[in-house]
């Protein structure tokens, strides 16, 4: 299952999760961000957020050309805060990964497209890079190509790598799930995005004027973007 059938792309082609409770998670971002503020005019505030995630995933709009301006953190019903952001290229991982890095949480990636699925695991708390991460992934480039990074995990099926002759199936969506359920990530059921918080969400907003050169497109105006 393609996460909401492609319905929300780009925005979900990439959805990130880190581990640890979203107000922890949405604190860290800004105490980190707050003195990067360029001056008084160009500030982030906090929206809170109290639908469901399909809701919540519109209030992302409009989706940004160039800067990131809209990040969501996302309750769960597990211990991770889901954080996806607004940019055409989808949820850009430099955020998601700093947080990480600065909660000393792990983190995941799920990217569940047409042409990619990639399954991303971080743990800063190890003490080797091959350890701390573990990437595997099947992607087009000008062709399918597959890629593993780092020491496997234990529940991996590390035999389909080699067995599976098409590239592209030696990680699809069931895998991924799979992957993410060992994990304690319900990636495709909508309830797993229902805590029993009244606030679901958290989003971060950066307010002022915008870069010149930065465009706000639709949902649908992204979707068809490279499409000339």
């Amino acid at each position: 299952m393609i996460f909401f059938e492609n319905k929300y792309t780009p925005l979900t082609d990439s959805v990130y999760f880190l581990k640890a409770d979203i107000k922890t998670v949405t604190d860290e971002f800004m105490k980190w961000q707050k003195p990067l503020e360029i001056n008084k005019y160009r500030k982030l505030n906090i929206v809170s957020l109290k639908k469901d995630l399909e809701s919540n995933l519109l209030e992302l709009l409009p989706i940004n050309v160039t800067e990131i301006r809209r990040f969501l953190f996302h309750g769960t019903t597990s211990d991770w805060t889901a954080m996806i952001s607004n940019t055409i290229l989808g949820t850009d991982g430099s955020a998601p990964n700093v947080l990480s890095d600065r909660l000393k949480c792990e983190m995941v990636r799920a990217t569940n497209t047409d042409d990619a699925t990639t399954f991303e695991f971080s743990n800063p708390n190890k003490e080797t890079e091959e350890e701390q991460l573990r990437v595997v992934s099947a992607h087009i480039e000008s062709r399918w190509e597959f890629h593993d990074y780092g020491k496997p995990l234990p529940f991996e099926d590390t035999k389909r790598y080699k067995t599976k002759r098409k590239i592209k199936d030696k990680i699809d969506s069931d895998l991924l799930i799979q992957y993410l359920n060992e994990l304690g990530i319900n990636y495709d059921k909508k309830d797993f995005y229902n805590p029993i918080d009244k606030i679901k969400a958290l989003m971060v907003i950066k307010t002022g004027r915008q870069y010149d050169n930065d465009k706000n497109l639709s949902l649908e105006q992204a979707q068809n973007y490279h499409i000339r």
